[in-house]
This record gives C-alpha cells, structure tokens and sequence, in this order.
C-alpha cells in the first residue's frame, strides 16, 4: 500500500520527446531480403521499451 503522503507529492513533469515521422515505404525498402533477427534489431532500435513483441 502507498501512503497518502506518498501518493500526494508532488512529482517532476515528465518531457516529452519530439516525435519523429518515419519513412516507412523507405524503411521496407531498406529491410527488404533482412532477416528476421535484423528486422527485430531495427524495431528494438527504433522503439526501444516501448515495443511488444509477440511470438506464435
């Protein structure tokens, strides 16, 4: 459980990052014949923890 003091103080603002647009007709250009691990690569690169990965 978290305290009401705890829950009540006051927290630095969180900066937004610019987002950046992506090229993506010149991005499957780029990874046309890459492999999956390279593709994987890219995404982990380019989207960092923000991406989710799904294995069937």
């Amino acid at each position: 459980p978290v305290s009401a003091s705890a829950a009540s103080s006051p927290v630095a603002p969180v900066e937004e990052e610019e987002a950046s647009a992506v090229d993506y007709e010149a991005l499957a250009q780029e990874l046309v014949g890459a492999s999956p691990l390279e593709i994987m690569d890219r995404a982990l690169d380019m989207f960092g923890s923000e991406i989710a990965i799904a294995f069937r």
